[in-house]
């Protein structure tokens, strides 16, 4: 079945029994076919790309020595990355540690002048983070027989420990307390004394907070990819001698 023509740059291209067929618009006998559409687009342009430069691409030259007006560009054009897998460079971990090392100094040491300061961006991180965990404790509060709602708050200080750092997790637990007095202590919504329970949680929170990023610290430096990363970005640069 042929379907409906599409002109591309002067050429009428159509789709018959798997082949896309490019007839000229200005009526030449020249067809040029191929199974794939994208090069019959590429030859098109080439064609054109050869009239303004007064020279005739060789496949082309190739195609008329055979006196048929029917051009199969799978034939005599053939083209490397159609035919031949390209080449994947080895992934070099250590390569990649050190670029991603560097890059984070870089950062570090050259702070936006747009973006607000440390400190307000880990306290609306831990606000935000304790806006979206509260009503899931108070659910499991409410409707979870047995249940320990302590535990989210726990969870969402160990995860904000491991990709923001110390103080981002500490104002989570402070956070955390606070939200754990309101919504789950009675008498609901009231503040209250802190309980032992709550003094005990708030305090493994803290706990947490510190030991988990210092953990991961000591792991990053005793990595061997790493430390060679760090020696590598801190070593002086040599100014090249004048002759």
């Amino acid at each position: 079945m042929k379907s409906a023509a599409a002109e591309y740059r002067s050429y009428q291209i159509t789709r018959e029994g798997g082949f896309y067929f490019a007839v000229p618009s200005d009526g030449d006998e020249i067809v040029l076919r191929s199974a794939y559409v994208h090069r019959v687009r590429l030859a098109i342009t080439q064609l054109w790309d050869a009239v303004e430069a007064n020279k005739m691409p060789s496949w082309f030259e190739d195609a008329l020595q055979s006196n048929n007006p029917s051009i199969d560009l799978d034939t005599y054009m053939v083209l490397p990355e159609l035919t031949e897998a390209p080449e994947v460079a080895p992934f070099d971990f250590a390569q990649t540690v050190k670029e991603k090392v560097a890059g984070f100094l870089n950062e570090a040491a050259e702070p936006s002048e747009v973006d607000p300061p440390s400190f307000v961006r880990q306290t609306l991180l831990a606000l935000m983070v304790t806006f979206a965990i509260a009503p899931i404790a108070f659910l499991i509060q409410r409707f979870g027989a047995g249940a320990e709602p302590e535990i989210v708050f726990t969870m969402a200080v160990v995860a904000v420990a491991v990709t923001h750092g110390q103080r981002a997790a500490l104002l989570l637990s402070a956070f955390s307390m606070v939200a754990y007095n309101l919504s789950i202590t009675p008498p609901m919504w009231t503040i209250t004394a802190p309980g032992g329970d709550e003094i005990i949680y708030t305090a493994a929170n803290a706990l947490i907070s510190f030991a988990v990023p210092w953990l991961l610290s000591l792991r990053l430096h005793t990595a061997p990819e790493v430390q060679e990363t760090l020696t590598t970005v801190a070593a002086p640069v040599k100014e090249p001698e004048l002759a």
